[in-house]
């Protein structure tokens, strides 16, 4: 069995990359669009929170970010059945009915005022 590069204790931390204060990376090798959804995503959560403009990506996700994802798979493993599909469902994509720009485009057309012909 070989042994994993990165250990979970303080006093034996991989130093050959990352920082001193977080050593471990995963290096996440994103594409373009990726990387932008990555982005708004993180700064969203970082909106949402109530944090500062100037709190770096890495102790958001360290400090709110990574415990959600704990939740998350806590209820996956060992949720009563409607909880787990619920989370489950959470990671498939929206069908396009549920794009915000199709819920607007349905609320315009029922609530916008009909326009009367002059005859």
């Amino acid at each position: 069995m070989s042994k994993c590069k990165h250990t979970y204790t303080e006093d034996q931390f991989p130093t050959n990359t990352g920082s001193l204060h977080r050593p471990a990376r995963f290096n996440l090798r994103l594409t373009c669009q990726a990387r932008a959804r990555t982005h708004a995503v993180f700064s969203g959560f970082r909106k949402e929170f109530g944090l500062a403009e100037s709190t770096n990506y890495a102790a958001l996700f360290e400090t709110k970010l990574l415990p959600t994802l704990e939740h998350v798979l806590r209820k996956l493993r060992h949720g009563d059945k409607a909880t787990r599909e619920f989370f489950a469902k959470l990671a498939d994509p929206l069908p396009k009915e549920d794009y915000l720009r199709s819920i607007y485009m349905r609320l315009k057309a029922r609530f916008e005022p009909q326009k009367k012909l002059a005859l």
